[in-house]
């Protein structure tokens, strides 16, 4: 499934997500999974470019798990 919505909001192509002003794991797993409680799958799934779950920077591209 494939969604694209503009401005600050999510950009998910292909189970990818381009992160943008403002985003954090929690918000970004709260419109992706519909919890924020799930930020922990996306931060596992991009262990290798995240140094800390908290400070995650604008155009980076995280790959985001199956529900």
């Amino acid at each position: 499934m494939s969604a694209s919505l503009v401005g600050s909001e999510m950009c998910i192509r292909d189970r990818t997500y381009t992160v943008e002003a403002g985003d954090c794991l929690w918000n970004i797993a709260y419109e992706v999974y519909g919890t924020g409680t799930r930020w922990t799958v996306i931060y596992e799934a991009n262990r290798d470019t995240i140094r800390d779950p908290g400070m995650i920077h604008i155009g980076q591209v995280l790959t985001i798990p199956a529900a």
